[in-house]
């Protein structure tokens, strides 16, 4: 597992970010039609539609089933009342700068087009605080459009997604992007889909800490290419996965990392190797 370091990514064999820029109101701007609930309107909060997002008015209930599902490992639920309160008490975190790429805008259509992102919230984002929606929409405006972004998800449901992908496409190249607790749901994804000798090309864990015990209690499934872990600046990745890159988010705050400008840069190289 090798930590690269944002000087050492200008070495790696793709064409380099260019310098820093502002992105924030393109990255808002993507996004800007999608619908914002009345409920969250004064929070800012990005509210993209999914195949997997619930009505304002299920949010709650169907937030819970789905959390309850996903801490089912001994050990998972710890923590998960602080969790929460660190999440509602927080407020929007912002996106400040990022690096736009521009080698991405010169890829072809069609390049773009055969990569398949995955954006998967963290369960317990329930006013989408990290904007992880902002993220996938500003992909999709630079022209990765099949970017996706799942509210809520389970392990057999993005297993079952991979394998419609492989079957109307088996040369998609396929990317699954977790913030913090989705990384168990990218985990039993994995595990269902190694079963068939099924594979994905990317996998990328947003600051998870939930996955860290799940790795030392049972391994991590190695039916991927790549894994790149992008943590804060002061938080340990996770260790034991296989086939993987650290990346760091330069902020001790959980909440910013999803969207921070280091999270864009580092997702923007690795969907252009894939494009390559």
């Amino acid at each position: 597992m090798k930590e690269i370091s944002p000087s050492e990514s200008n070495r790696l064999p793709y064409p380099p970010i260019p310098a820093p820029a502002r992105i924030s109101h393109q990255l808002f701007a993507a996004a800007g039609d999608a619908p914002h609930p009345a409920v969250f309107s004064h929070l800012g909060v990005l509210d993209v539609p999914s195949s997997t997002t619930p009505r304002p008015s299920d949010r709650k209930r169907h937030w819970a089933r789905h959390l309850a599902a996903l801490a089912s490992k001994s050990g998972e639920k710890c923590g998960l009342g602080l969790l929460i309160l660190l999440l509602v008490a927080a407020g929007c975190a912002t996106v400040g700068e990022s690096t736009p790429d521009s080698h991405i805008e010169t890829l072809p259509a069609e390049a773009k087009a055969s990569v398949h992102v995955i954006f998967v919230n963290s369960p317990l984002d329930v006013l989408q605080i990290g904007r992880l929606a902002g993220v996938a929409s500003y992909f999709r405006s630079k022209g990765f459009q099949n970017s996706s972004f799942h509210y809520l998800s389970s392990g057999p449901k993005l297993a079952g997604e991979v394998r419609d992908l492989r079957r109307e496409d088996d040369g998609a190249r396929v990317a699954l992007v977790a913030w913090s607790g989705a990384s168990l749901w990218v985990w039993d994804a994995l595990k269902e889909l190694d079963e068939t000798g099924a594979r994905v090309d990317l996998i990328v864990y947003l600051d998870s800490n939930w996955i860290k015990k799940r790795v030392a209690d049972e391994g991590h499934p190695d039916n991927f290419d790549r894994a790149v872990l992008i943590y804060r600046s002061d938080n340990p990745p996770v260790e034991g996965v296989p086939n993987s890159v650290i990346r760091r988010a330069e902020t001790i705050n959980h909440l910013a990392v999803a969207a921070h400008p280091d999270t864009v840069r580092a997702l923007g190289e690795e969907l252009a190797r894939l494009a390559e």
